[in-house]
């Protein structure tokens, strides 16, 4: 079940939807260590992947080059609250993820990815 929500920040509203969620789903913030970044990190490509796939769209990721330099970047500012994997995980398995940059106190969104089974 989902509902619409506006609020009032500095002057400005937001709209957005939020969902109510079975108790089984959880969430996971962020990496704790470089073996966890890497792990996290081929689990938002797997998503990544299945998603584009899904709707017919070649993931970037699938180009060499363009995985090198996102493994480099994210190998580079692991630690230093640039990089967010989000995750959705149900049953155990992740079943959607998010790609986020920071910088300063900006989250900017770069990509995401889910299971189209779920």
């Amino acid at each position: 079940m989902s509902s619409v929500f506006k609020k009032n920040i500095n002057g400005k509203y937001f709209v957005g939807y939020y969902y109510e969620a079975d108790d089984d789903l959880n969430h996971i913030v962020f990496a704790k260590s470089k073996e966890d970044i890497e792990k996290y990190f081929s689990e938002f490509l797997r998503l990544n992947k299945l998603s584009l796939q899904k709707r017919g769209i070649r993931s970037p990721f699938y180009e060499k080059d363009f995985l090198e330099f996102h493994r480099k970047i994210i190998r580079a500012w692991f630690g230093r609250e640039k990089i967010k994997f989000y995750f959705l995980k149900k049953d155990g398995k992740y079943i959607a993820g998010i790609y986020i940059l920071i910088h300063g106190t900006k989250y900017y969104y770069y990509q995401s990815g889910f299971d189209p089974t779920f």
